[in-house]
């Protein structure tokens, strides 16, 4: 499961920062859709960004491709 909301070392200093990566996670939990990498791309940034987590290639890789049921 992917679980990033600790804010203690990421760079949310505001309110929207927040909800922007709340969003950004709740739409790489759910399953990857063929038309959907350009929004799933965006949240990975958004994560990155936003929590201070660096994801490998492989990583990004499977959040852009998650499957249904994956964790």
């Amino acid at each position: 499961a992917l679980a990033v909301l600790s804010y203690g070392g990421g760079a949310i200093e505001h309110p929207a920062d927040a909800k922007l990566l709340e969003m950004s996670v709740a739409m790489l939990r759910e399953p990857a859709r063929a038309d959907d990498d350009p929004l799933r791309s965006w949240a990975i940034k958004v994560v990155e960004k936003k929590s201070g987590v660096s994801f490998t290639d492989p990583q990004r890789a499977a959040l852009l491709k998650r499957a249904a049921g994956g964790r």
